[in-house]
């Protein structure tokens, strides 16, 4: 790196960063951004530093990879802590005269946390949140802790909607969990919803003349909703930003709203006005909830009805069920989803929920029919059968099954019930995988897709054929083997005598 530039001064700007900064003293859990350009990597530096006066305070920061921290943290760090910290490592670690250090780390690979086992961290920050899994960022969260009591421990992170970890990322923050969260408190703050100038307020970047940058940001007093957890009592919110609210950025590169409006639509309602419900890259982009979800009501006994099973134990499990009515449209009216479930949970409890009604066939994953683990002939789909399920091996074929379920949705011929929540909030955010654009990312939280894949696979009659032919047989090498080894212990036995 070239000869690095004094310390910056910095201050956040009125609006969501202000908020983000003075939420340290009553949140713990944080996530700022939506938007791009809302000065979300600044914000998660400067709040690192905050408490760097207390001697021996210990800090990180995340990218998921190195590349993306070398060129987006690392050089902004330079420029804002360069003259009070020592910079190490390429400018990956910042040490301050009093012992206090900034880290800045990248999660390329999933197993990159394990080296975090050990650590303790004061603050801890992820940078473009989607990107990470969220394995990665409870695991990490476990790393916010130390001795110190005069020190104030929280996690803050910064995003824009689009990535791999939409979903869990909405789920967490966006549309947090009633069973999981309650609303605890409200904080009013300043919004930038706009732009002011020469007398008018342009709310829209489609619509922005020239010079619009000699104007100012519009503000309005909104409110963000602090959850607390029922079970640890942590607080958790969330504050939006648009890029409006950055006025160094519009001031300084009045042409960077052009080239985002470059970008195709879902990018624009992303990157520009902070959309969670549309982003690009979205496999089911038909998805529309004011079609696709709809109130419950009580199924006709008439509907022929289905389930379709995704088996999982450390991944979650998923059970949808399924009626058809007279015309051929399917009512997706029941879910169950959930880990750490043992294949008798799962049959048990499928099968209580299934008692008073007439399933035609439970379509499920044709591994359920590979040993289990548990012993010969001991199979997930056996451990069903003995339940008193009698499983149907669906398709494993992917892409005809997506197509359908496309088809399906597209044509308005599929609805589900709102209390199926996993489903409806897992299915709207999965994307395209990068290496194949007809199949959707397998990284991703899609274990109600594929569960919904078998039962419509099923339906058009695409099954798998199992072979029952119980114990595998004892190959003749085998018995080749155990005769050597007989061999070698009677010649052991001689000599010894």
């Amino acid at each position: 790196m070239s000869s690095p530039a004094p310390q910056e001064a910095w201050s956040p700007q009125k609006g969501s960063q202000y908020a983000f900064h003075e939420s340290t003293f009553f949140v713990d859990e944080l996530l700022y951004g939506g938007a791009a350009g809302g000065g979300k990597s600044d914000s998660l530096l400067t709040e690192a530093v905050r408490q760097v006066s207390i001697p021996n305070y210990r800090a990180i920061i995340f990218r998921r990879t190195y590349p993306e921290l070398e060129k987006s943290l690392v050089p902004r760090a330079y420029d804002l802590f360069y003259g009070a910290a020592k910079p190490k490592n390429k400018g990956l670690e910042w040490e301050f005269p009093n012992g206090s250090v900034i880290y800045l780390s990248h999660l390329q690979r999933e197993e990159d946390k394990e080296k975090h086992k050990s650590a303790e961290y004061d603050f801890i920050g992820f940078d473009e949140l989607t990107s990470f899994t969220e394995s990665q960022y409870t695991y990490l969260f476990s790393r916010c802790r130390g001795k110190n009591p005069k020190i104030r421990r929280y996690i803050r992170s910064a995003t824009n909607p689009t990535g791999p970890g939409h979903s869990w990322v909405k789920k967490r923050f966006i549309n947090p969990d009633p069973d999981d969260v309650f609303p605890y408190q409200t904080m009013e703050y300043d919004y930038a919803f706009g732009w002011s100038y020469r007398g008018r307020i342009y709310s829209d970047f489609s619509s922005l003349p020239p010079l619009y940058s000699q104007g100012e940001p519009t503000f309005e007093t909104r409110e963000y909703t602090i959850f607390k957890q029922k079970k640890s009592n942590l607080t958790r919110a969330f504050i939006p930003a648009l890029l409006w609210g950055n006025a160094k950025l519009i001031k300084g590169d009045p042409e960077y709203t052009q080239r985002v409006q470059a970008l195709s639509f879902k990018e624009q309602q992303a990157l520009l006005y902070g959309s969670w419900d549309i982003f690009e890259g979205q496999f089911f982009s038909e998805w529309d909830p004011q079609v696709h979800v709809v109130a419950p009501f009580t199924i006709s006994p008439s509907w022929r009805r289905f389930v379709g099973i995704d088996f999982g134990y450390t991944a979650p499990m998923a059970a949808l069920w399924a009626a058809m009515d007279e015309n051929g449209k399917l009512y997706v009216y029941r879910e169950l989803y959930g880990t750490k479930m043992t294949t008798d949970v799962q049959a048990q409890t499928i099968g209580e929920l299934s008692e008073k009604e007439n399933i035609e066939w439970f379509a499920a994953d044709p591994s359920m029919w590979a040993q289990s683990g548990r012993g010969i002939g001991d199979r997930h789909a056996d451990i069903y059968d003995r339940s008193g399920i009698s499983l149907t091996p669906s398709s494993n074929r992917r892409l005809p099954g997506w197509a359908i379920m496309h088809d399906y949705l597209v044509n308005g011929k599929m609805v589900f019930f709102y209390t199926c929540k996993n489903t409806i909030r897992t299915l709207p955010s999965l994307m395209h995988s990068k290496t194949n654009p007809e199949d959707l990312d397998t990284q991703q939280d899609d274990h109600a897709a594929d569960a919904l894949r078998y039962l419509l696979l099923t339906l058009k009659g695409d099954k798998t054929v199992i072979q029952d032919v119980g114990a595998p047989p004892i190959p003749d090498w085998w018995w080749g083997v155990k005769a050597s080894q007989a061999l070698r212990t009677q010649t052991r036995r001689v000599r010894l005598g």
